[in-house]
């Protein structure tokens, strides 16, 4: 008589369905971190698109005023993203430049916003342009030969 045994022991079964549990978490924990990154992603195009709109916004207010817009400086953007409100904000200052010209201003943009438990900044230094500048009267001429 032959003592066949049909069947997995315990031993095999728990092996079998540790490696399975293994695999699904690792799985599942990539998932997660790719969700993550994409949020991230699509936080980071966006706010590249408002820093590029409040540039062209300050660029358009120095050509019809010749002046910095002070109200733009520390402006709240609330956005929803992935069903999540992102509060964009905006700190405009002066940039630093070592010659006067007339009619350049360099200005420093920068752009934070809350991710996780740490804020993330986008910063871009320009130059805003006034064509229409024209120098006092009192000015030294540039036209010496």
């Amino acid at each position: 008589m032959i003592n066949a045994k049909k069947g997995y022991t315990f031993l095999e079964l728990m092996v079998t369905v540790s490696v399975l549990s293994i695999g699904i978490v690792g799985i599942y924990k990539t998932l997660l971190v790719s969700l993550d990154y994409q949020r991230q992603l699509s936080c980071r195009l966006y706010a590249s698109g408002l820093l590029e709109h409040e540039i062209a916004v300050l660029q358009n207010q120095f050509q019809a005023t010749g002046e910095l817009a002070a109200e733009e400086n520390g402006k709240v953007v609330d956005v929803v993203l992935d069903r999540r409100t992102v509060a964009f904000q905006f700190s405009i200052g002066p940039g630093t430049f070592e010659n006067n010209i007339l009619g350049l201003l360099p200005v420093t943009v920068l752009l934070s916003w809350p991710d996780n438990n740490r804020t993330i900044n986008l910063k871009r230094d320009i130059y805003l342009v006034n064509l229409n500048a024209r120098p006092a009267a009192d000015a030294p001429s540039s036209d010496r030969l």
